[in-house]
């Protein structure tokens, strides 16, 4: 993507926090980028080929 994901405020109860303390901020760029270089996607995927057709059942092939 050209740009990063922005941050983002998770819904909690404010039950979930002691008084004064600021709501966590998720930092949703950080949480992808981990997410692909732990699953090494980089390795296992060519981004240089198209993108395969999805793998459809018998009933869902005839709809398309």
């Amino acid at each position: 993507m050209p740009s990063p994901f922005p941050g983002m405020d998770p819904y909690l109860e404010q039950s979930a926090f002691w008084l004064n303390e600021k709501e966590p901020l998720v930092h949703l760029q950080k949480v992808f980028s981990g997410v692909y270089e732990r699953a090494r996607y980089a390795a296992r995927i060519d981004y240089n080929q198209p993108i395969p057709p999805p793998a459809l059942s018998v009933t869902n092939r005839q709809l398309v």
